[in-house]
C-alpha cells in the first residue's frame, strides 16, 4: 500500500512539474544569451507570450547584477521589464520560484544610437586574403601525360593558399609567377584548412604554357548589395546583413582589400516562385568606402563622406521593441534612388543571433510590380518601424519571393562597433 501511495505521489509530482520543465526549456531557447539595447528605450519581454502561459511566467524571479540603478529588471504580470536609463553591462538571471535557474542573459545598454539610414545600391568589391582553391584538376604535359601535382601533394578544394615559396601571395597572377619562378625544383605552400595552418610541398609540371600545379584558384569577388547604415560620428558603414561567400566552396571570404562604390541599377529580373530575381547594375564613379570586415552578418567598413548621403539620422529600436505588424524598407530598384516601400513584419524571433531574426513580407504594390518582392541585391535594405531602424533585409524565400528574412539592427551595430 505504501509503495502504491509513493508511486501515485511521484506520478502526481511529475504531472505537476512537467509543464514547468517545458516552460523553462522554452524560455531558455526563446531568450537570447546576449542583448544590446539603447539608453532610455522601452524594453519589455512578454515571458507569458513566449511560453504560452502566464502560470509559469508569474513564478519567475529576476536577479540583476552590475546595475547601478536598482532594480535594473523586474518581472510583473508575465512581463520582464528592463530599466535602461543607465548605460552599462548587466547580467540577468531568471529563476523559477527563486530556486531553479532558467536563463542567464548578458545585457549591454548603450547610448541612444543615431544612424544614417541607407537604401542606396552599392557595388561591393573584395580581394581575398589568400587564394581560395575552387577546383583540383589534372595537368597535361607536352608528351600527352595527365598529371595531378596538386592532388598528389594533398591540396584540396576550399583550401586557402597564403604563401608560396615563403612569400605571401597577393593575387592569382602573383601566385602563377611564383610557381613559374620555382619551376621543377618544387615549391612549398602554406595553406589554411578549416582555420588550421598546414604546409605542403609540390612539384609543378612543365607545359607549353609554363609550369602548372593542377589547381584553379580565386582571389576576388564583386557584386551588388544595399547600404544599411552609416554611423555619423565614426563614418563606419554596414551593408548586406549577411556575409559574402565563395560561389564554389561556400567559404566566407576573408578580406585582404575591399571597397564599395556607387552603383546604377539598369534592369531588374523579377523574382518568381522557385527562381530568385536580381538587381542588375553597373559600378559608377570612384570608390565611396573601404571594406574592413566580411562577417556572417554583413559587410562593414568606413564610408568616405557621410555628408554625401544628405539624410537625417534615425534612432534604432531593439529586438524587443520590434513588433509584428506594419513597417517599411528603403531600397533602390530603379533610377529614382532610395525609396521607402511598405512591408509587414510577420514574425519576430527574439533569440536570433544570426541573419534571420524576423520574417518580412512585401505588401507595397509598387515594389511588387517592379521586382516581384525581394530580389538579390536588396540585401541590406534597412527596415524601419515607427520611425526607427529595426533591422535589414537579408534573404528571400525561394518559393515565395514576396517574403524573406531580416536581421536585427542591434546585431549589425554590435559588429560595426568592432571597426576602428
Amino acid at each position: 500500500m505504501a509503495h502504491k501511495k509513493s508511486l501515485i505521489f511521484a506520478l502526481a509530482l511529475l504531472l505537476l512539474i512537467s509543464p514547468l520543465i517545458v516552460c523553462a526549456i522554452t524560455l531558455n531557447r526563446a531568450l537570447p544569451d546576449n542583448l544590446c539595447t539603447t539608453k532610455g528605450s522601452v524594453c519589455t519581454i512578454g515571458i507569458g507570450r513566449l511560453v504560452g502561459t502566464d502560470f509559469c511566467a508569474d513564478k519567475m524571479s529576476v536577479l540583476a547584477t552590475g546595475a547601478e540603478q536598482k532594480p535594473f529588471a523586474k518581472e510583473e504580470n508575465g512581463n520582464l521589464t528592463l530599466f535602461t536609463e543607465a548605460v552599462g553591462q548587466y547580467d540577468i538571471e531568471l529563476k523559477f520560484l527563486g530556486v531553479l535557474p532558467v536563463k542567464r542573459m548578458s545585457v549591454n545598454v548603450i547610448e541612444d544610437e543615431m544612424l544614417i539610414p541607407g537604401g542606396e545600391s552599392i557595388g561591393i568589391k573584395i580581394h581575398t586574403d589568400g587564394l581560395i582553391v575552387v577546383r583540383i584538376s589534372s595537368v597535361q604535359t607536352d608528351d600527352g601525360q595527365n598529371l595531378t601535382p596538386a592532388k598528389e601533394a594533398g591540396l584540396k578544394e576550399a583550401d586557402i593558399i597564403m604563401k608560396a615559396g615563403g612569400e605571401k601571395v597577393k593575387n592569382s597572377e602573383h601566385f602563377s609567377s611564383l610557381i613559374n619562378e620555382k619551376g621543377a625544383g618544387g615549391i612549398e605552400l602554406e595553406i589554411m584548412r578549416d582555420n588550421q595552418p598546414h604546409t605542403l610541398k609540390l612539384t609543378p609540371v612543365l607545359t607549353g604554357d609554363g609550369y602548372k600545379i593542377g589547381a584553379w584558384v580565386r582571389d576576388s569577388s564583386a557584386g551588388i548589395g544595399t547600404l544599411t547604415f552609416v554611423k555619423p560620428d565614426t563614418k563606419v558603414f554596414a551593408s548586406l546583413g549577411h556575409g559574402i561567400s565563395d560561389t564554389d566552396t561556400s567559404l566566407l571570404l576573408d578580406v585582404g582589400q575591399g571597397s564599395i562604390t556607387d552603383c546604377k541599377i539598369v534592369s531588374v529580373k523579377r523574382g518568381q516562385k522557385g527562381t530568385p530575381g536580381e538587381l542588375r547594375g553597373i559600378f559608377e564613379g570612384n570608390d565611396t568606402g573601404v571594406i574592413s570586415q566580411n562577417s556572417s552578418i554583413g559587410v562593414y567598413g568606413v564610408y568616405d563622406d557621410v555628408k554625401a548621403l544628405d539624410k537625417t539620422p534615425r534612432k534604432i529600436a531593439s529586438r524587443f521593441e520590434t513588433r509584428e505588424g506594419k513597417a517599411t524598407i528603403i531600397c533602390t530598384v530603379d533610377t529614382n534612388g532610395p525609396t521607402e516601400y511598405d512591408i509587414e513584419i510577420e514574425k519576430v524571433m527574439t533569440n536570433s543571433t544570426d541573419a534571420k531574426g524576423m520574417i518580412v513580407k512585401v505588401t507595397d504594390e509598387r515594389l511588387l510590380e517592379k521586382t516581384g518582392g525581394i530580389v538579390q541585391g536588396m540585401s541590406g535594405s534597412p527596415i524601419l518601424q515607427n520611425g526607427k531602424i529595426v533591422g535589414a533585409v537579408t534573404h528571400v524565400f525561394v518559393n515565395d519571393p514576396t517574403r524573406g528574412y531580416g536581421i536585427f539592427i542591434e546585431n549589425m551595430l554590435s559588429e560595426a562597433e568592432k571597426i576602428k
